[in-house]
């Protein structure tokens, strides 16, 4: 064995390698390497990808797809990326077993998908699977419905079926991507507001997003069934089902579908989406008119020493917070601006409207007007001399301008004061996210060297060497990836209500009287919990949503949806067997923490582990 190392790039043409010869090679596409941007805040902030080498001299930087910046927190302008390629087979098996970013698609913090559609894919889904367009029905032939997959890397849809003649709407082009991965989605979209709802007319079809068995039949695609971060969507859902690897290629196939549909459509914001028609114009106006009225009346309510605090607050302080209150813009002014624009073509409305970027209050602000400008949560505080805000205005002035109100929008344009008031809420916001970052940064180094000795062990305890931190990691034992958002149907029930909705009367059977009296006390028992945790933290309050790791409801609705009848047939005996299987099932599943050997010897259990289950338990009874 030779043990000579050579370079791929000085071998001669007629050189021949021995056995033993270590063979330095170039990078190939579909090999593994580590992928960083710092400050490595989390562990998502090195993730294992395949290569894809370019074959362009002129490109010299590092290029990803805008749907992997999230693991990140990465954007396009100018980051520093760095890149380990590992050698060994050894090193790269490695790499994607520990580090692969298939790894963190499910968020930790939240529970979540990390990834989905993102700006220009999330609006172009929206415009592929909605009904009808400015021009008509929604609707493009085969061959243009062929181009759409060309970069998705899937295998091809069939469309020998259809002729050139033949229409597709966008939800069947979509669907054809969807039944690779078969799930059930119901859930009303972004798209669909109670805000908008009295200002535009919506199509009875695109108010809700109904996916069965893979077959888009209704409603569209936005951020709340692709978008990044979206907990409880389709690309959750399928990660649920098939895995994460699957739900990242339905991304990236998504993600393509809908750029070359916006390519081909056409998708663009210009500054007439951002214009008022002068009757708007006069209307916000009017609303603006009425807040400064109410801010002078509360203002003379202080001159004349009818203000009367309450125990705790100043005249000052609860003088400053009428103003506060008085000068917010009422929801109704975003009937001037629906007024004037068309929902169906206007670009702005549509990336706010689809959650692909901005939010109402940036709308607001660039159309109708910016409002009070507030610096750490108050107005702006009389410092540039005695009682005066600004050289603008005089000494002890109450009107709302002198305090940072501003009446322009953005496409209007600011006065000087405004505009100075403006710039020093900006001054503010990036020294305070200076300082944050730095006292942040610290105390998180602090916590990860705190607990970096903790360990799991075999009998699934935090610990550290000997000291015990946790008897059951996280208190309930599970891993936060693999937690869902499910509803919990009688909490919010009174009596009555959980009587007629879950008392069964066809056999008169003392076992179904103790399941419901199981299931009252079940409610009771939740109630009592959670109004204990709001008791101790107002920001916590009772709920009947919660996360637990298996969605009961949606295992029984998947199983409906595939069988052929609809509904599974049984009688009072079946019943009753079921009845019994699960009464078993939910007195035994406190043994998952434990091994299956004490399961069968039907050990005691701990008090914490039944405590850890009693969630799961109860939504199993449901």
């Amino acid at each position: 064995i030779t043990q000579s190392v050579h370079d791929i790039e000085g071998l001669k043409q007629d050189f021949r390698l021995e056995v033993g010869d270590i063979l330095y090679r170039d990078v190939v596409t579909g090999d593994v390497a580590f992928f960083n941007r710092q400050p490595s805040l989390e562990r998502s902030s090195i993730g294992v990808h395949r290569i894809v080498v370019l074959e362009n001299p002129k490109i010299s930087t590092f290029q990803m797809n805008v749907s992997a910046c999230a693991w990140y927190n990465a954007d396009f302008d100018g980051d520093q990326m760095n890149l380990w390629v590992p050698w060994s087979v050894m090193s790269r098996v490695e790499a994607e077993l520990l580090c692969s970013v298939r790894n963190w698609f499910i968020s930790t913090k939240s529970s979540g998908p990390v990834n989905g559609q993102v700006q220009d894919s999330t609006v172009g889904s929206f415009l592929l699977t909605r009904t009808n367009t400015p021009m008509g029905k929604n609707v493009m032939n085969k061959l243009h419905a062929m181009g759409l997959f060309q970069t998705t890397q899937t295998d091809p849809p069939c469309f020998a079926n259809y002729s050139p003649t033949d229409l597709l709407d966008g939800k069947s082009v979509v669907s054809m991507l969807l039944r690779q991965t078969p799930i059930n989605y119901q859930r009303a979209p972004t798209w669909y507001s109670e805000v908008y709802a009295p200002y535009m007319h919506y199509n009875k079809q695109d108010i809700s997003t109904q996916i069965r068995n893979g077959e888009l039949i209704e409603g569209v695609l936005d951020k709340k069934a692709v978008g990044a971060g979206s907990s409880g969507g389709i690309y959750h859902l399928i990660s649920r089902r098939y895995g994460p690897q699957q739900a990242l290629k339905m991304i990236f196939a998504t993600q393509q579908l809908a750029l070359n549909y916006v390519r081909n459509a056409g998708f663009t914001v210009s500054t007439a989406d951002m214009l008022l028609t002068p009757e708007a114009h006069q209307e916000v106006q009017e609303i603006i008119n009425e807040l400064l009225l109410e801010s002078e009346e509360i203002n003379n309510r202080l001159l004349h020493g009818d203000i009367m605090p309450p125990i705790g607050l100043t005249t000052h302080d609860f003088y400053e917070k009428l103003q506060l209150n008085a000068l917010k813009f009422p929801d109704r002014i975003l009937k001037p601006i629906m007024n004037s624009i068309n929902p169906e073509t206007n670009g702005l409305f549509q990336m706010v409207a689809t959650g692909a970027k901005g939010s109402n209050p940036n709308m607001i602000h660039i159309m109708a007007g910016i409002g009070q400008i507030e610096i750490n949560t108050q107005r702006i505080q009389p410092q540039f001399s005695f009682g005066r805000t600004l050289v603008y205005y005089p000494r002890f002035a109450l009107e709302a301008q002198a305090y940072g109100f501003i009446c322009n929008s953005y496409i209007a344009g600011l006065t000087s004061p405004e505009f100075i008031f403006g710039e020093m809420n900006g001054r503010f916001d990036l020294i305070n996210k200076a300082l944050s970052t730095s006292s942040t940064g610290y105390a998180n180094r602090k916590a990860i060297f705190g607990l970096q000795s903790c360990i799991v062990d075999y009998y699934r305890r935090v610990s550290i060497d000997t000291r015990l931190v946790q008897q059951l990691y996280g208190e309930d034992g599970l891993d936060a990836r693999q937690l869902e958002t499910v509803r919990f149907e009688t909490i919010m029930l009174s009596d009555q209500e959980l009587e007629d909705k879950f008392k069964y009367t066809g056999i008169q059977s003392p076992l179904f009287e103790e399941e419901f009296s199981r299931l009252k006390k079940d409610r009771d028992k939740y109630r009592q919990i959670f109004l204990n945790v709001e008791n101790f933290n107002f920001s916590q309050l009772l709920t009947d949503v919660r996360q637990v790791p298996v969605n009961v409801a949606s295992i029984v609705k998947n199983i409906l949806l595939s069988s052929t009848s609809g509904v599974l047939p049984f009688d009072e005996k079946s019943i009753l067997q079921k009845y019994a299987m699960v009464k078993t099932f939910c007195k035994n599943l406190p043994y998952v923490f434990i091994n299956n050997i004490q399961e069968r010897l039907q050990t005691p259990i701990p008090v914490y582990l039944k405590r850890a289950a009693s969630l799961m338990r109860m939504l199993i009874r449901i």
